[in-house]
This record gives C-alpha cells, structure tokens and sequence, in this order.
C-alpha cells in the first residue's frame, strides 16, 4: 500500500508508483571567441514517475469523491510525503494532472470502478 500525504488516497484498488528518469535543472553558456562552455545548476533536480491503478467504490457518488480527493492534491502543487508500495518514502512528491484512462465501469455486482494514471514528480535539492 502506497501512502499520500499520510492518507491512502490511492488505496481504494490496484494501483503502483513507476518511477521514472531524474532530471536537473541548469544553463548551458558559450562565448564568442572562447573554446568550450560552462554549464550553471540552478539547485533544484527532480525524478519523474506516476501513480496507475483503479479507483472502487459503492456508489458513482463516491467514486467521484475519491476523484475530487486526488484532484485538490494536483490543483493544490504542494510538496507532500509520497509512501510508495515498498513502505520507502520520498519527501517534496508534487503530483500532476489527474487522467481517467477510458470510460467509468459498473461491475456485475454494481461496484463503481475507474483507471487512472498521475503523474508526479519528486523535487531533491542539489
């Protein structure tokens, strides 16, 4: 189980962390007249993944309000404690936009599901 700010805001289904490639922030500069360049860091470097699975729940109303829970984390791009399913931990997460992958789904015993992917991003210092 993969843990959010504290809060299992995935947990309701399936879902893991991917992670991705680690990116840092910097300038490249040449000059005219001189050989080579420099390169300046900006202090900031960053690892891309995203968070897939699906959402469950009784009801399309309750389903939609563990939409709403994932979508004021994006819409906040605060800095939040991300858990992933391995209980490793990594400080300063800011997730992406929020995207439904394919139509809403009703299971023959009425439970309402959803797959989802987002994005995120984990900000470390240099």
């Amino acid at each position: 189980m993969s843990l959010f700010d504290g809060y299992d805001l995935f947990g309701s289904g399936a879902h893991r962390v991917i992670w991705g490639t680690t990116e840092t922030s910097s300038h490249n500069f040449a000059f005219p007249g001189e050989h080579g360049s420099y390169q300046v860091n900006n202090g900031m470097s960053w690892r891309t993944g995203r968070i897939t699975g699906v959402l469950r729940a009784n009801t399309a109303l309750l389903l939609t309000g563990l939409e709403n829970d994932i979508m004021q984390y994006t819409a906040d791009g605060g800095k939040y404690r991300l858990t992933d399913n391995f209980d490793v931990y990594f400080d300063n997460v800011v997730l992406g936009d929020y995207r439904c992958r394919g139509p809403r789904k009703v299971t023959s015993s009425g439970e309402h599901l959803q797959e989802y992917d987002v994005p995120f991003k984990c900000l470390v210092p240099v």
